[in-house]
């Protein structure tokens, strides 16, 4: 299993949705054996997996032990790569209305552009201008739900100064446009 469900909520949910076709002991081998791995490449002991009653109980306890790894790598900009990569993401997440470049980004954490982009591709498998596009619109979404902003305020807010880019990229995203989106609350995506 690639380590990419730990950086990406709309992989994880894929996974989560994939893992509940499973037995539950069959899910717990696939994500221990995961779990194991992440505790070896941040040089933690092993800690003992809970004993669950079923899949989603077992899907949340993984989402809150990934929350408590955001947390945790906060303040450590430096310490190793998945640490670093927990603290971008963190902070993208954070800060997704602002005008974020990867090369603010690299200088933020101490790496060249070059090194940082070749890094975040490598730990997260996508680029990270794919990775900002997904959470602004991930942003933009939650907004349109929320019903209380117009989509170009929306889209203003995010960066996107032409409305016809951002109707395009959140259609590509989400099978949708936004209108139709704040519409019906479906897209086919």
């Amino acid at each position: 299993m690639s380590s990419v469900w730990l950086f990406d909520d709309d992989r994880l949910a894929e996974l989560s949705e994939k893992t509940r076709q499973l037995s539950l002991r069959s899910a717990e081998r696939i994500f221990i054996k995961s779990l194991y791995r992440f505790h070896q490449m941040l040089g933690r002991q092993r800690e003992q997996f809970p004993v669950l009653n079923d899949v989603d109980e077992m899907l949340r306890w993984i989402d809150q032990w990934r929350q408590q790894l955001y947390e945790e790598c906060e303040d450590m900009k430096n310490k190793d790569d998945i640490h670093t990569f927990a603290y971008v993401i963190k902070y993208v997440k954070a800060n997704v209305s602002e005008n974020i470049k990867s090369e603010d980004v690299a200088d933020r954490i101490g790496m060249s552009r070059s090194y940082f982009s070749t890094r975040f591709r490598e730990m997260t498998g996508e680029t990270f201008h794919s990775f900002l596009i997904g959470q602004k619109l991930r942003e933009a979404k939650r907004r349109i739900e929320e019903g209380t902003d117009s989509i170009t305020m929306i889209a203003s807010d995010l960066g996107y100064d032409h409305f016809h880019y951002f109707t395009k990229m959140f259609l590509k995203q989400y099978g949708c446009t936004p209108s139709e989106y704040r519409e019906s609350k479906k897209c086919s995506k």
